[in-house]
């Protein structure tokens, strides 16, 4: 009972199949991946390679700029016997209003120079490779090296930086980065018998769950840049300080057309021994900076609900739990249209205010809280019998657990985007200000939904269908998420009257069956009458009656 799959000379096997569950995503997964290895090459036959060349300024003692043309094009070859031919090379040189228009365009660094007329101009340098619409800028750039004086920088091994660029425009085979070096959960499974740090926290099923389409790769921003053939990366659980030079990487990578899923914990506990309760901080870890410029804020608090996970053996409401209802979720966005419901872990509120106020900006509510959920800041204690809803209802309120917003952002690091030389004759721009392609970022306000206590080995679990249909999106694979979801999420009923419900609850336990027994009853007696009725007609002498 299985499918092949053939396409050329490939050939697939979908076995073991038992029943139409998914049946639908996992064949369009397996063409899909067939088609891409098949056609890679045939895929490639309208892709150019464009230096834009600041020829004004040699002469000027600028290390590399003399030899650029030439390792570029030596790069554009080394490319071409690769991929058979398929690039084609330009170099060219715009000024004034033309470079000023690439810049903003593509993202190409702006130059501006004193001419030997004593006049202020405009030029601008940067690698592009284009395939159609689609472009991917290469970062080949003028750096200030201080006493070693300007340099062009990103011509190391440039060939392999265009053959990733030429990957990630062609190719289907997606790799997710995966941010590291601060605490981030951990992408390896913890095994609870071994000594570790009781703070690592494992994210495994987070990474099995997105295994079938995508890669997640590991990358430390202290030890290198965000690779070109990157389109969308996840930060997780961080829970030490970035440096600015590592905040301004995400930055750039989301002022490029990025995209980025953020789950991130409001609060961590420090545990203060046996004798004493845990303690519960705001992490500091700068990404707020990042977030608060494009119109974020996840606030220091836990979301507490009255609809919520309720332990069916010690029938204990469990408030850090969020039950998000069907209604409660966008029904118009496709990572959660089609999801019946989801719990959520520890999350807190989220502040979407000033994002929805930006014009370039548009923000989806992915989920929220119900009604009868407060914010919980000081003397938090997650222990059910613990826990006292508040009285006064001006302090419920619905709150926000997880937003998308999309659209055009501004730079964090706006203030700090010129750089001047010493000398003032010229002047770089090392970052971007404004997004240059539209760009989409997920804040979903814990990192503890991306364990093993929401999502399942199998990625069945509502929370699993709904990190993988978040990767789809932001991936620009939206058809997945309603091909993943046919027939297989899961309902949560909601209790809006308590008292009904224990009156519909005692009527199915008890009620149907004394029913059921009085309709016996009913039916016994009146069989008896029918007997009597007939004896009495028929045989009304008969003794044995």
């Amino acid at each position: 009972m299985g499918i092949a799959i053939s396409y050329g000379d490939n050939i697939r096997i979908l076995d073991s199949i038992e029943n139409s569950s998914g049946l639908e995503y996992k064949i369009t997964v397996i063409i899909s991946k067939m088609i891409t290895a098949a056609d890679t090459l045939a895929s490639m036959k309208k892709l150019s390679l464009t230096l834009y060349s600041p020829s004004e300024l040699k002469g000027m003692g600028i290390s590399g700029l003399d030899d650029l043309s030439t390792k570029v094009r030596q790069a554009a070859d080394s490319v071409n016997r690769k991929y058979g031919g398929t690039v084609s090379f330009r170099e060219i040189n715009v000024t004034g209003a033309e470079a000023e228009a690439a810049c903003e365009q593509y993202g190409l660094q702006p130059l501006e120079y004193t001419a030997p007329d004593g006049t202020r101009k405009l030029t601008a340098l940067g690698l592009l490779l284009e395939s159609g619409e689609k472009f991917r800028t290469i970062p080949v750039k003028l750096a200030d090296l201080q006493i070693f004086g300007f340099a062009i920088t990103g011509t190391e091994n440039l060939d392999e930086s265009i053959s990733a660029s030429i990957e990630n425009i062609i190719s289907k085979t997606v790799e997710i980065g995966y941010i590291t070096g601060h605490g981030e959960n951990t992408l390896t499974p913890i095994n609870p018998y071994m000594m570790r740090d009781p703070n690592e926290v494992d994210s495994a099923n987070f990474k099995n769950v997105l295994n079938d389409i995508y890669t997640l790769r590991e990358i430390n921003l202290a030890e290198e840049d965000i690779p070109l053939n990157i389109e969308c990366i996840v930060i997780n659980g961080s829970k030490s300080e970035y440096a600015e030079n590592e905040l301004k990487k995400i930055d750039q990578f989301i002022m490029r057309g990025g995209n980025a899923m953020f789950y991130l914990d409001p609060l961590t506990e420090t545990d203060n021994g046996p004798n004493a309760p845990p303690s519960y901080s705001k992490p500091e870890t700068g990404l707020d900076r990042l977030l608060s410029a494009y119109g974020i804020k996840i606030n220091a608090d836990y979301v507490m609900d009255k609809k919520c996970y309720s332990n069916p053996n010690d029938r204990k409401s469990y408030n850090w739990i969020p039950l998000v209802h069907r209604k409660a979720m966008s029904k118009k966005n496709e990572i959660t249209k089609n999801l019946g419901g989801l719990l959520f872990l520890q999350n807190g509120s989220i502040d979407v205010t000033e994002a929805e106020s930006q014009k370039d900006v548009k923000v989806t509510i992915l989920a929220k809280s119900s009604p009868d959920s407060w914010s919980q800041t000081g003397n938090i204690i997650l222990y059910p019998d613990y826990i006292f809803p508040p009285e006064d209802k001006a302090e419920y309120e619905a709150k926000n657990l997880a937003v998308l917003a999309e659209g055009k952002f501004t730079s964090a690091f706006i203030d700090s985007a010129k750089e001047e030389s010493s000398d003032a004759k010229i002047t770089t721009d090392e970052l971007l200000t404004k997004s240059v392609l539209p760009a989409k970022i997920l804040v979903v306000s814990s990192s503890q939904v991306t364990t093993g206590q929401l999502i399942d080995a199998e990625g069945n679990e509502p929370m699993a269908l709904f990190v993988r249909n978040a990767a789809d999106y932001m991936n620009g694979a939206e058809d997945f998420c309603s091909m993943r979801t046919k027939s297989v999420f899961r309902n949560y009923l909601e209790i809006k009257n308590t008292k009904l419900a224990l009156a519909a609850k005692l009527f199915n336990q008890i009620g149907l069956a004394l029913i059921v027994a009085a309709s016996g009853l009913a039916v016994w007696h009146k069989r008896n009458q029918r007997r009597e009725k007939i004896r009495r007609n028929y045989n009304p002498e008969d003794k044995r009656y």
